[in-house]
């Protein structure tokens, strides 16, 4: 379980997606309940010690950007639904975005650097 956020900078809140096995939805960012989502932030997310266990640690190797996506993959497919509940908000600084296209579609990027990628001056 999980609480939506609110980017510090746009003050735009996250937009919910629910991944199926050939298409996806981005749900409404005005949600009163909670609901099964298929990607979560792990800040301020609340998950049972059992869970985390069978889950097993962040692969560190993909630094700040994409830790997330990977535990909430792992996650869904050991079989764990995973839930938004956006009657708890809080702001989160998300880095600046870039943008980029793949195949047609437009995205976005996160941007963040980890600390010692900015100390050593190194960038991706």
């Amino acid at each position: 379980m999980a609480p939506t956020y609110r980017d510090s900078a746009t003050g735009i809140q996250l937009a919910p997606i629910q991944l199926f096995r050939f298409r996806w939805r981005v749900l409404a960012r005005d949600l009163t309940e909670p609901v099964a989502v298929s990607f979560l932030i792990n800040s301020m997310s609340l998950w049972r010690l059992d869970a985390l266990r069978r889950i097993g640690p962040y692969d560190e190797r993909l630094a700040v950007d994409h830790i997330d996506t990977d535990y909430c993959l792992r996650a869904s497919a050991l079989g764990y639904r995973l839930m938004l509940n956006p009657a708890v908000a809080f702001e989160h600084a998300i880095g600046a975005r870039r943008k980029y296209r793949f195949l047609a579609v437009r995205c976005r990027r996160a941007g963040m650097i980890p600390p010692a990628a900015k100390r050593s001056g190194a960038t991706r």
